[in-house]
């Protein structure tokens, strides 16, 4: 077992292609802690889902590194304060409802992300697409 540091978390390597890294957790630390970001990182279904379903015992509330600026979102809620949040916006972010009003947002997005590649060469599609579409959207 090779011994393994949240720097490896934070450097390029890790955001040129992370899954290596993802990999070697999923083997060595399935259940990491992260402690340049002062969180836990879970890399296996199993756990995860028990995470997701055990409200009792686990909480998404201490975490947020936006948290101080936006204040708390969905993410971070637990219990009640997310299940009610969730039914307010659940009927507008389904099927044929997110399609129908989303969908020319993103195609939008998309269509302004592409017209900034180059023609010719290659591209770093992470950094180009990938990443700025979920802040974008």
């Amino acid at each position: 077992m090779t011994t393994f540091s949240s720097e490896q978390l934070h450097d390029q390597n890790y955001f040129n292609d992370p899954f290596p890294i993802w990999e070697q957790m999923r083997h060595e630390h399935p259940i990491f802690h992260d402690t340049i970001d002062n969180r836990w990182l879970i890399t296996r279904y199993d756990d995860a889902a028990e995470v997701f379903r055990n409200h009792a015992i686990y909480s998404a509330k201490p975490y947020s590194r936006f948290g101080d600026v936006i204040g708390q979102t969905m993410v971070q809620m637990d219990g009640k304060d997310h299940d009610i949040r969730r039914s307010i916006v659940a009927p507008v972010m389904v099927g044929k409802r997110l399609e129908n009003d989303y969908q020319p947002l993103i195609d939008g997005v998309i269509d302004r992300l592409l017209e900034k590649l180059p023609t010719n060469g290659t591209f770093d599609a992470m950094k180009s697409i990938t990443s700025p579409l979920p802040l974008k959207v």
